[in-house]
């Protein structure tokens, strides 16, 4: 894996060591794989609900996070599948 996290599976610290490929992704994982609106939505429903609305803006740099969660957590998922046909 390279040092520069931005490249390592989009910036996560925890693909490190995962024997993730360094390429750029092909295909739909190139662009967002989540639905940007909408987990900007349901964020800011979350603080109201637990947090008394203390956040009324959500940043890019948390949605990334988000995003990088997922692809880390969708290549842990695809890594341990058993060697079958359906994931």
């Amino acid at each position: 894996m390279s040092t520069d996290l931005k490249t390592d599976l989009g910036g996560s610290p925890l693909a490190h060591g995962r024997g993730l490929r360094e390429e750029a992704p092909r295909g739909p994982a190139r662009g967002h794989l989540i639905n940007r609106s909408a987990v900007r939505a349901f964020a800011l429903e979350l603080s109201h609900k637990l947090r008394r609305g203390r956040f009324t803006r959500v940043s890019g740099a948390f949605l990334d996070g988000v995003e990088m969660s997922l692809r880390v957590m969708l290549a842990d998922r695809v890594h341990r599948a058993p060697g079958r046909k359906t994931l």
